[in-house]
């Protein structure tokens, strides 16, 4: 039993380091705000919706410290920058993720189109993905490991440059159209 016990307790402590790297962003939240409004100028089919805003969801847990900093972080490059993507302005809307039942419903009441997800602590990133894919609303992260989890795009580090990945089958599937001048300039996967 203590062998055993042993074990469990080796398992979790080499395992740990590897679920907090996960959760590393690596690029600051100012550099991605500007990225984003980069990336969806290449995005041809923003043009068609008649929203009068861009409207871009931050799910975050608020119990999470990283997770609610990056959300303010966005909320506040958004005051300080007040960019426009094709003509719209950019509307951050922060989507605390406490009450997952009721995330789609907010997702359509918002119109949000694009939505960030902030690194997340004991939740199942692939099914807020599998919701946001279903809804053809393009997800985004900093945290590079969710591109295995069919985020759209994440945002990372390469070489001491910004490296943006762009998951190309989930970008299909949701009906997103990124220019060709955009798909040689990043990492295309899928």
């Amino acid at each position: 039993m203590k062998r055993l016990l042993h074990i469990l307790v080796l398992t979790v402590m080499i395992l740990l380091p590897n679920v907090i790297v996960s959760q590393e962003i690596k690029l600051p939240v100012e550099l991605q705000y500007i990225l984003v409004q980069k990336i969806l100028t290449f995005e041809r089919n923003l043009r068609s919706n008649t929203n009068a805003t861009l409207n871009i969801a931050i799910i975050y847990q608020s119990n999470y410290r990283t997770s609610l900093n990056i959300m303010n972080e966005f909320v506040e490059q958004n005051k300080i920058h007040q960019l426009k993507v094709q003509g719209r302005p950019i509307r951050i809307i922060p989507l605390e993720l406490d009450n997952f039942a009721e995330m789609e419903k907010e997702l359509n009441r918002q119109k949000v189109e694009i939505a960030y997800i902030a690194p997340l602590r004991a939740v199942n990133v692939e099914t807020i993905i599998a919701v946001l894919n279903s809804n053809n609303i393009l997800s985004m992260s900093g945290v590079q490991t969710y591109i295995d989890q069919n985020v759209s795009v994440t945002f990372s580090e390469k070489g001491g440059k910004p490296e943006i990945i762009i998951n190309i089958g989930v970008c299909k599937l949701i009906g997103a159209d990124f220019s060709s001048q955009l798909l040689k300039m990043v990492t295309v996967k899928g």
